[in-house]
């Protein structure tokens, strides 16, 4: 089920759809992927990858029971990255509620092979209400990166005495407006290949102590390279 670097499901499928979580956190994911499930259309191909590095025989066992009946169009295979974050400390000290598997998604470009063009990452506490495939209709314009603006983050920025929008720029963000969350990212591959090195993405990330971890890294290496998708995929209920 695992591997170091994954490939392609179904050989006429160049895209795959990503997320990332403990095995504490499988009970909430899989509600995720139900969703994608329940909305899949027999006609697209889903190849379904999940990133972990603790995720227990037992469960993978269960969530691919919930698959079992569609295998001719939904693959789910699991990914264990121990190997790619042993000795990496990623911060998240502030914040209860995240792990370091946050930290996961920088990774996907050099996770997959090169039979891969286009990855589809999304947080394990979504529900999809519609065809999560129609993503892939997206062009991105030569971009690294298709994701949802920070609407309130942004809003944020120019409330008096909010300390937001002087902490983006002490990163290095100079396009305050234009701040992406990253729960729903769309990859061109290569191109975040020709850009990055996956070297230069770790060192980065365990740089220093992120307000919004992974987040703030994404939108430093991809700033300026960013296809802004429909804040559909991306609201909080």
């Amino acid at each position: 089920m695992e591997s170091d670097i994954m490939k392609k499901a179904f050989q006429e499928c160049d895209k795959c759809i990503l997320l990332a979580a403990n095995e504490q956190y499988v009970p909430y994911m899989s509600v995720a992927l139900q969703s994608i499930y329940d909305h899949s259309d027999e006609k697209n191909l889903y190849d379904i990858i999940i990133l972990h590095k603790d995720i227990t025989a037992q469960s993978q066992h269960t969530l691919l029971e919930m698959v079992e009946d569609r295998a001719e169009y939904i693959s789910l295979r699991f990914m264990d990255v121990a190997s790619y974050v042993r000795s990496k400390h990623f911060y998240t000290d502030n914040r209860t509620d995240f792990s370091g598997e946050a930290y996961y998604r920088l990774l996907i470009p050099w996770l997959l092979g090169d039979d891969y063009k286009y990855a589809l990452y999304i947080d394990g506490d979504m529900v999809i209400k519609r065809d999560i495939y129609e993503l892939f209709q997206v062009d991105l314009n030569g971009n690294m990166l298709g994701a949802i603006k920070d609407y309130w983050g942004i809003c944020n920025c120019f409330i008096p005495g909010d300390g937001r929008r002087e902490y983006r720029e002490s990163i290095g963000l100079y396009d305050i407006e234009h701040y992406v969350i990253s729960s729903t990212l769309i990859f061109d591959l290569k191109m975040f290949r020709r850009q990055c090195t996956l070297t230069s993405v770790l060192k980065l990330a365990q740089s220093r102590k992120w307000l919004q971890h992974d987040q703030d890294v994404i939108n430093i290496l991809c700033q300026g390279k960013i296809c802004y998708l429909s804040a559909k995929w991306g609201y909080m209920a």
